[in-house]
């Protein structure tokens, strides 16, 4: 096969596959379960649409450097803002999903006592992490061992109502304290249309929580599973999303923005570098003094 030859007649059908196959995913993820599972791979999408436009500069095939380079306006207006590495900031909270199986968790906890977050929430924390973390903040005021589900909660703070959500599959967390309530959560993995539907009841049950706040400030955060590209994130969230931070599969492939802080007020939000955990954490500003 003359490679040579061979590329040229290739890139365009691929060009309008990639188009199609991110359009359709967008409009189409919030009814159907095939078009969510591939919704949540847009920046991969974007970055092969821009190889396809370098290529063809390369064999001056301009009107596929236009379509190419013109959806890619588009599709990057959509996967941006984003944080791929930490930024300055003086964070309140300090979220993270440290991987249930890890054995090791140094990295981790220098990193926790280093930004000496008022907050701290974490999901997949498994025993003998909590128990490290239990010597140097105290006891946890939420604490949940259920394997891979577990979830634990320190604060400085005293919060006026803690609450584990039994109700929901799967359970989520909700700790009530002077200036917002924290919700914590942790969705399944949305690979098969039963998990999918699974998220949609939980991401309903958990709106319906919010709703009875009736207005109260507000941070939900944790592992949602979902890209905001995904209809089933879309659907539930989108009013209170402001960035995607880049945390799951760290520079592989399949790099993706899955865990969120949203808040219905202004916040801040960077991302921790990466540690033994196969996600990144989350460090979070709330923006207000009453902690500091």
């Amino acid at each position: 096969m003359n490679l040579k030859n061979f590329v040229p007649k290739i890139i365009l059908p691929l060009t309008i596959l990639l188009i199609i196959l991110s359009f359709s995913t967008l409009i189409f993820s919030k009814y159907f379960f095939i078009f969510d599972l591939f919704s949540h791979f847009q920046l991969q999408y974007l970055l092969l649409l821009c190889i396809i436009a370098i290529i063809s500069i390369f064999y001056k095939n301009f009107i596929i450097l236009i379509i190419a380079f013109s959806y890619s306006i588009f599709l990057g207006n959509l996967v941006f803002p984003a944080t791929f590495i930490s930024e300055n900031i003086k964070p309140d909270i300090f979220y993270m999903n440290t991987y249930y199986y890890t054995e090791k968790h140094e990295q981790i906890v220098k990193e926790i006592l280093k930004n000496s977050t008022d907050i701290v929430f974490l999901v997949e924390a498994n025993k003998s992490l909590i128990s490290e973390l239990t010597t140097q903040l105290k006891d946890p005021i939420i604490e949940l061992n259920e394997g891979p589900n577990s979830f634990v909660l320190f604060s400085k703070i005293k919060a006026e109502e803690v609450k584990v959500h039994n109700e929901t599959i799967p359970k989520f967390i909700s700790a009530k304290f002077p200036e917002f309530t924290l919700i914590g959560l942790h969705a399944m993995d949305p690979i098969t249309p039963e998990k999918r539907q699974i998220n949609l009841q939980y991401f309903s049950q958990i709106n319906d929580y919010i709703n009875s706040l009736e207005g109260e400030k507000f941070i939900i955060v944790g592992d949602f599973n979902n890209t905001i590209f995904s209809g089933t994130f879309r659907k539930h969230f989108q009013k209170y999303f402001e960035k995607n931070n880049y945390t799951w599969g760290t520079l592989k492939p399949w790099y993706i923005p899955i865990d969120h802080a949203l808040a219905n007020f202004p916040i801040n939000i960077a991302i921790t570098k990466k540690m033994e955990s196969d996600h990144k954490g989350l460090l979070i500003d709330t923006k207000t003094k009453t902690y500091k």
